[in-house]
C-alpha cells in the first residue's frame, strides 16, 4: 500500500514536471514568435508580454524589453539625426547655389551684351563682387563651424574688460543701424565695465554674431543691457521683430536653421549656432525667448575672479 502511494506520488510529480515543461515550452515559443513579429515590423512600439506568472521568465522578458527600448530610442535618434542631416545638406546646397547662380547669370550678361553702358557694367560687377563676398563669408562660417565641432578651435581663457570689446564692435555697426532706421539703446552701461573670464576671439565672435542677428531681425529698435547675476555677467539683446515666431525659438540655435525658410535674405543660420558653441566653450550660457513681438537673447559670461589663475 505504501509502495503504491509512493508510485502515485512520483507519477503526479512527473506529470507536474512534464506539464510545466510543456507550459514553459509554449511560453518560449510565444516569446520567439513575438520577437519574430518585432523583427518584421521594426517601427512597432510593442514589447514582450509573458502569459505565465513565472518570476524568472518575467525577469528575462523585462531585461529584453529594456534592450528593445534602448534600441528603439537609438533608432529614433538616428532617424532624427538623418532628417536633420538631409535638411542641413539641402540648406548648405541652397547657400552655395544661390550666389553662384547669380554670379553666373551676371557674368553671362557681361559677356553677351556688347552694348552695355559703363554704368551697367559697373552695376553688374558690383553685384558679382557682393555675391562673391557673400559666398566667401559662407565658406568662412562653415570653416569656423567645422573647427568648433572638431574641437580644433583653441580656447585661451583670460581676464577681459568686457566694455572694451563690446563697444568697439558695436560702434563698427553704427551706420548699418542708422541705414535700417533701428534705434540702439545701451542700458546699465556701467555694468559693461566688469571683467569677465573668457576667450577674447570667442567673445568678439559672439558679440559680432548677436549684433548681426539684431540687424537682420530687428524692426525698429535694439536694447542692450547688462547685469551681474551671481558669478556671471548677463548681457541681454532685445529687439522687436515680425520675422520670428514662437515655433522658431526651440530651433534658433540649431545648425543652419533660419527663420526665413526660403533663405531669400542670403543668411545661412550659422551665426547663432556658432555663438552658442563659443559661449559654452567658455563655461557661459545663452538662451533665446519671445514675448509678443519682442525677441530676446541672454548671454551669461563668467565673471573674472582674483582666485582664478590665468591658465587652463
Amino acid at each position: 500500500m505504501i509502495k503504491l502511494a509512493i508510485i502515485i506520488v512520483l507519477i503526479l510529480i512527473i506529470a507536474v514536471i512534464i506539464a510545466r515543461f510543456f507550459i514553459y515550452k509554449k511560453e518560449v515559443v510565444s516569446l520567439n514568435q513575438q520577437l519574430d513579429d518585432m523583427k518584421k515590423d521594426l517601427e512597432s512600439n510593442s514589447l514582450l508580454k509573458v502569459g505565465l506568472n513565472d518570476k524568472d521568465l518575467n525577469l528575462l522578458a523585462s531585461q529584453i524589453n529594456e534592450i528593445i527600448k534602448v534600441y528603439k530610442e537609438e533608432q529614433r535618434i538616428s532617424r532624427s539625426n538623418n532628417l536633420k542631416l538631409k535638411e542641413e545638406i539641402t540648406n548648405i546646397s541652397h547657400d552655395f547655389r544661390t550666389p553662384l547662380t547669380s554670379i553666373k547669370g551676371f557674368s553671362e550678361l557681361l559677356s553677351a551684351e556688347n552694348n552695355l553702358s559703363e554704368e551697367k557694367k559697373a552695376e553688374y560687377l558690383d553685384i558679382i563682387q557682393k555675391k562673391i563676398d557673400n559666398l566667401l563669408s559662407t565658406v568662412n562660417l562653415f570653416y569656423d563651424m567645422s573647427k568648433i565641432d572638431s574641437l580644433d578651435e583653441q580656447i585661451k581663457l583670460e581676464k577681459l574688460d568686457f566694455s572694451m570689446v563690446f563697444f568697439e564692435l558695436l560702434f563698427m555697426f553704427h551706420q548699418d543701424f542708422e541705414e535700417k532706421n533701428i534705434k540702439v539703446d545701451v542700458v546699465n552701461e556701467e555694468n559693461f565695465s566688469n571683467d569677465i573670464w573668457a576667450d577674447r576671439k570667442s567673445v568678439e565672435r559672439v558679440i559680432l554674431n548677436l549684433i548681426q542677428n539684431s540687424l537682420r531681425y530687428a524692426s525698429s529698435y535694439l536694447n542692450i543691457s547688462s547685469m551681474v547675476v551671481g558669478d556671471k555677467l548677463r548681457v541681454v539683446f532685445s529687439n522687436n521683430t515680425d520675422k520670428i515666431s514662437e515655433g522658431d525659438i526651440s530651433q534658433i540655435f540649431d545648425r543652419t536653421y533660419t527663420a526665413d525658410k526660403s533663405r531669400s535674405d542670403g543668411q545661412n543660420g550659422l551665426g547663432l549656432y556658432i555663438a552658442k558653441q563659443l559661449v559654452q566653450s567658455s563655461d557661459g550660457e545663452i538662451k533665446a525667448s519671445l514675448f509678443g513681438n519682442e525677441f530676446k537673447i541672454e548671454v551669461d559670461f563668467p565673471l573674472f575672479s582674483g582666485n582664478i589663475k590665468e591658465t587652463r
